[in-house]
């Protein structure tokens, strides 16, 4: 039995420029992070002498004989992908909701790639090459509409800016990038996990559908996603220059107020009434910024929160679902591997 913890991410700057699509015609950049909330992936391959089938247990129970009749997409392929056991049975859980905005869809990707390495008793994926397998399973073999910085943040964990790299002549076959630690003082990190808060809107979506529609307007967004990256690297100069606690605490505040309101115009489908009735109140109520997390139309609103405001935002929030989190250094672990016991 094989136990794989996957971290969950935020990502706080340019989302929307991490789409292939845009990125390598114009680059893109992303400041996120890993936090402390996680799915868990259990595998185990029972002997194939008495168990010859697939028994799969996440939303929906499956158990099939043939990796072909698998529904869920990224168990199927990566299956395929990896060289399918005779037998396997998989289990999931995780500490928040799926289709949240959280990246839970490839950080359920990166884990169960992890898993499957590990159990074909096979040397650990390099981090890099982990994340570029999970961002081509998604991308071409399930045939998803969906971004590149979740594979990579979630694999590596930590506070992380990352740059994706132009390739417009299409030289090579996966995105080019570049990852980098922003080295933030732990006066800096803390500040930054108290001052966020996660109010969830308790909308689900499917996070590859409303990507869709962003990339399909790609061409006529353009100056928008320019300023996204603009500010986007802004704040990474701010980030990597020390900055005192009042500057930074006003400067992400404002920057993410100015993010969110670019980011809701690049399609009808990212926020909607109640989502910006949402953000008032939240503005309202002692919020200087925030956004809503992934592609949009649902799943949990990011609030920035000076400290002196803590009191105020919370009581407006109490009969509200909001959750705390902190910065999660480490990314894809396996945790538990009895396979290195029994072999």
């Amino acid at each position: 039995m094989i136990i794989v913890r996957t971290p969950f991410r935020v990502s706080l700057f340019g989302g929307g420029t991490d789409y292939p699509a845009w990125f390598r015609e114009n680059g893109g950049m992303v400041i996120a992070m890993a936090v402390n909330k996680y799915g868990y992936l259990m595998l185990h391959a029972p002997d194939a002498i008495f168990h010859k089938s697939y028994k799969l247990r996440y939303m929906i129970n499956e158990d099939v004989d043939d990796i072909a009749n698998i529904d869920h997409p990224s168990i199927r392929e990566c299956l395929k992908f990896m060289g399918n056991p005779d037998c396997l049975d998989v289990c999931y859980s995780s500490d928040l909701p799926s289709m949240s905005g959280m990246g839970s869809s490839s950080s359920f990707t990166v884990g169960l790639l992890t898993g499957l390495q590990a159990m074909a008793s096979k040397e650990s994926f390099n981090i890099r090459n982990l994340a570029d397998t999970a961002i081509y399973i998604e991308q071409n073999r399930i045939g998803e509409a969906v971004g590149c910085q979740d594979q990579i943040i979630v694999a590596y964990g930590g506070f992380r800016y990352i740059k994706f790299l132009e390739d417009d002549e299409l030289l090579y076959s996966l995105p080019q990038w570049d990852i980098e630690t922003i080295d933030i003082t732990k006066e800096t990190s803390r500040l930054i996990e108290n001052n966020i808060f996660l109010v969830y809107t308790g909308i689900y979506r499917k996070a590859s559908d409303l990507a869709s529609k962003q990339i399909e307007s790609i061409s006529k967004t353009k100056e928008e996603l320019e300023a996204m990256m603009a500010i986007t690297y802004d704040v990474y100069c701010l980030l990597t220059n020390d900055p005192d606690t009042y500057e930074l605490e006003k400067y992400i505040g404002e920057n993410l107020d100015k993010i969110w309101n670019i980011k809701r115009t690049l399609t009808p489908y990212i926020s909607s009434p109640d989502i910006d009735n949402l953000y008032e109140y939240g503005r309202r109520n002692g919020a200087t910024g925030g956004k809503l997390l992934g592609a949009g139309g649902g799943g949990f609103f990011l609030f920035w929160v000076p400290g002196y405001n803590h009191n105020i935002f919370e009581k407006a929030f109490r009969d509200k679902s909001f959750i705390k989190i902190k910065i999660a250094e480490q990314g894809t672990t396996i945790v538990y591997n009895d396979t290195e016991i029994k072999g």
